[in-house]
């Protein structure tokens, strides 16, 4: 190999290299990618049967608001994880066989990124309350704290 040739080749690895390099933290998330067609919904009879104590595998309810809007009422035994706060290998979850995100609204896009962050941090049984924290109240169901409780709470 002459010099020149030799010093093109070395360039080229050198450039191979650091294009492997660059590429490298990509190809090495672990994260799952996770669209909207991959959510799983559960409807409100459903959720009431986990809230029950009656669930035949161990469900965990998590609301995916803010950490204050969970302080101002919650679906009993919720407990508070914000979207921005989901990790993998979580304490709180990892006895769950079932885990049921909700957020306030009907098909609340927070709690719908929330099921897609839990699935691709490979959390398996994950499933959307698409009526959320306010179809439980309009359906007359108990929150913690209760809601009028709260609200005399902050007069």
């Amino acid at each position: 190999m002459t010099g020149r040739s030799r010093l093109r080749f070395d360039r080229l690895c050198a450039g191979l290299l650091l294009s492997g390099l660059c590429l490298l933290p990509a190809s090495c998330n672990s994260e799952t990618k996770v669209s909207d067609r991959d959510l799983a919904y559960i409807e409100d009879p459903a959720v009431v049967e986990a809230t029950s104590g009656r669930a035949k595998k161990p469900v965990v309810i998590v609301d995916a608001r803010p950490a204050h809007r969970y302080e101002m009422a919650h679906i009993p035994g919720a407990i508070s994880i914000p979207l921005q706060e989901a990790k993998r290998d979580d304490p709180r979850l990892k006895d769950a066989k079932l885990i049921i995100v909700y957020a306030l609204d009907w098909e609340d896009p927070v709690a719908m990124a929330m099921s897609k962050k839990l699935l691709a941090l490979g959390y398996r049984e994950v499933q959307t309350y698409r009526g959320g924290l306010r179809e439980w109240v309009t359906k007359g169901r108990e929150t913690e704290p209760r809601i009028n409780e709260a609200k005399a709470d902050s007069n």
